[in-house]
């Protein structure tokens, strides 16, 4: 009898050791993913003046915190004509290292003043070499600036006149903008002070053009008004009206063009405005003429 209940009090101690020392199992636990993306420079800027690359450099930073090696797959994105190199790439990163990825951004020759903003994505494909199940994703971005440049071109309408002495004429210049935004220009007359001086009177329209859209044209008058001299007389004489359209854009961007329209002044001229006087002129004038004749 004593060695049954010995028997069971040792099986009971058995199952007590048993059930004290149980130590259940620990479940499989992902691995704690800790990074960060950051971009160098927060803005970058695109000259894309003719002659000019229209390029810049940006480059993502990848900070890994944890103590994994992770995998990590980049995605970059601008639109609106610009664009990124490359569009994806995968780096990898060693537990509390960086690694960085370099980008190419260019804008093609001439493409409109802009500003965009520009995304980059990350996402863990792997940790330790294994596939992750949490993409962990990242967000990080900068601004592209396409600058604004002018370009500019004059054109005279009629680039060849012909009028008389004492007549008015309306001259035109088209004042081109071959930049790539609006731009507003200040109008010049260079030799406008030399005419003058000849006895010719200038009126210019306006001192400024404004508002030109690229890749547009606005018309641009000036009235001339031709000497009539002080004398009875014979005029055969050309003479240039010159036009200089400046960017109001400063710096290096700038532009500026000039355009030249000749005009030929031919004709008889008679001084004055009194219709009597012009009668009376040209009856001395004829008078003389008749009495050449008579003579021959």
């Amino acid at each position: 009898m004593r060695s049954k209940i010995t028997a069971i009090g040792m099986m009971a101690l058995v199952v007590l050791v048993a059930v004290l020392v149980y130590i259940p199992p620990v479940a499989a636990q992902s691995p704690t993913i800790d990074y960060s993306i950051r971009m160098d420079k927060p803005e970058v800027l695109l000259d894309v003046r003719p002659g000019q690359p229209g390029t810049a450099t940006n480059t993502v930073i990848v900070d890994n915190h944890s103590i994994h090696t992770l995998t990590i797959q980049i995605q970059t994105n601008c639109g609106g004509g610009i664009s990124v190199s490359p569009i994806a790439a995968t780096v990898g990163v060693g537990a509390g290292g960086s690694s960085e990825l370099h980008l190419a951004i260019s804008a093609l020759p001439k493409t409109t003043l802009q500003q965009r903003d520009c995304s980059v994505s990350a996402m863990v494909t792997h940790v330790d070499g294994v596939s992750s199940p949490d993409p962990a994703n990242r967000q990080s971005g900068f601004k592209a600036l396409v600058l604004q440049f002018a370009m500019v071109s004059v054109e005279a309408n009629e680039p060849f006149t012909r009028i008389g002495p004492g007549k008015r004429i309306d001259m035109v210049f088209k004042i081109r903008n071959t930049g790539n935004y609006v731009d507003d220009y200040k109008i010049e007359l260079p030799n406008a002070k030399k005419l003058e001086d000849e006895g010719f009177s200038i009126t210019l329209a306006t001192p400024v053009v404004l508002g030109v859209n690229a890749d547009d044209y606005a018309n641009l008058k000036i009235s001339i008004q031709t000497p009539r001299g002080t004398i009875i007389g014979w005029s055969d004489e050309y003479f240039s009206m010159e036009v200089k359209a400046s960017s109001i854009i400063e710096g290096e961007r700038s532009d500026s063009k000039s355009a030249t329209a000749t005009f030929w002044v031919r004709g008889v001229f008679i001084p004055g405005f009194d219709p009597l006087f012009t009668i009376m002129a040209l009856g001395l004038v004829s008078v003389a003429l008749a009495k050449r004749k008579n003579r021959s």
